[in-house]
């Protein structure tokens, strides 16, 4: 596998309902890295360690699904159907938007 894990070894598993039907999701740990579009700076990333999950068949429009207990308590994520982007930034960067934070 090109992440370098081989998740069908692990006995972590949970069938979940993503994309309007029900897939065998197989988690492993991690070690995951986020670059900047267009990054040439092999240097410039974001680094940490989570549990990933995988399943056999994607057919929602997004290219992946985020985790709700480290990743989207460390980054803010917006997501926009109309242009097909998704935008991550550090957590800090919504709450200097929307004064006072809306949550500690």
């Amino acid at each position: 596998m090109q992440a370098g894990v081989s998740p069908d070894r692990s006995d972590r598993c949970l069938t979940l309902g993503i994309g309007g039907t029900f897939v065998e999701v197989r988690f492993v740990d991690m070690k995951v890295r986020l670059y900047p579009p267009d990054s040439t700076n092999e240097d410039s990333f974001i680094e940490w360690e989570d549990e990933v999950g995988f399943f056999d068949e994607w057919k929602p429009t997004w290219p992946a699904v985020m985790g709700q207990m480290r990743f989207m308590s460390e980054f803010t994520v917006t997501m926009s159907r109309f242009s097909q982007c998704v935008a991550i930034e550090p957590s800090h960067a919504f709450d200097g938007r929307f004064e006072p934070p809306l949550a500690k």
